[in-house]
């Protein structure tokens, strides 16, 4: 539910999302169809919960090439959304680990 608040928050801008994590067995098809429904959104999957969404343009094992691949194919005035929909995947502990890769790439942390 959060990661499609976020999506429909940015409905009218290009998006690109950063999804996935570890598969706790929730029900993504609401998400994958308005991945798959919204042109304007651009998927990118990361750990074992990606296999199941569907629309992903791309997935990767490692977050920090998801990363560096969503940051390429965001539109200039676009938007990168890291919304997970899933708990953090090895190698990382937890929210905290993943999502301070996520800020430092995106230049939002030391």
């Amino acid at each position: 539910e959060a990661t499609l608040s976020a999506l429909q928050r940015f409905q009218n801008r290009a998006v690109t999302l950063i999804v996935g994590g570890n598969d706790r067995g929730q029900d993504i098809s609401r998400l994958s169809a308005w991945i798959e429904d919204h042109a304007s959104v651009t998927a990118i999957g990361c750990g074992p919960a990606a296999s199941r969404i569907a629309g992903l343009a791309e997935t990767y094992d490692d977050f920090a090439d998801a990363v560096t691949r969503a940051e390429a194919v965001t539109e200039k005035g676009g938007v990168l959304l890291f919304s997970p929909s899933a708990p953090s995947s090895a190698p990382y502990k937890n929210y905290k680990e993943r999502s301070a890769v996520f800020r430092r790439k995106a230049g939002l942390a030391p």
